[in-house]
């Protein structure tokens, strides 16, 4: 998988709560970087930086439902669908750059807007569903 790799690995040989802090924040928190990096401090990125992060997150995305289908271990499960998860939330912001491109900042912020809370969405479903595998 291009991106969190290390996630499968670190998942079941963590503990619950350790387990739902890296699903539900740690994971959410490098995107978010990478989303401040590209948008804030290196300017407005030009629209067709989109073709080369697009195909990696859309691969992300496959690879992790495909490795999660395989497995029976929860935690396991959790951590590839976290993965999965680390695509969606990379093809989030780039409707962004295309809408800055063509001098749509209304646009641009709302959809900027909609992929933060998306991302902020699936980091508190995703520590709540990350603490189930301990109780049962």
């Amino acid at each position: 998988m291009p991106l969190h790799v290390w996630l499968p690995l670190a998942h079941p040989a963590a503990p619950s709560h350790v387990s739902a802090l890296m699903s539900g924040v740690m994971t959410k928190v490098a995107v978010y970087g990478f989303i401040r990096i590209v948008f804030d401090l290196s300017g407005p990125p030009a629209w067709w930086w989109s073709v080369a992060v697009i195909p990696l997150a859309g691969i992300t995305c496959v690879l992790g439902v495909l490795s999660a289908l395989m497995q029976h271990d929860l935690k396991r499960l959790l951590a590839y669908h976290t993965v999965e998860n680390i695509g969606h939330h990379l093809h989030r912001p780039w409707p962004r750059a295309r809408f800055s491109a063509h001098h749509m900042p209304s646009a641009a912020a709302l959809a900027m807007t909609a992929a933060l809370f998306m991302c902020s969405i699936t980091a508190s479903s995703r520590a709540c569903c990350s603490s189930f595998p301990a109780r049962f």
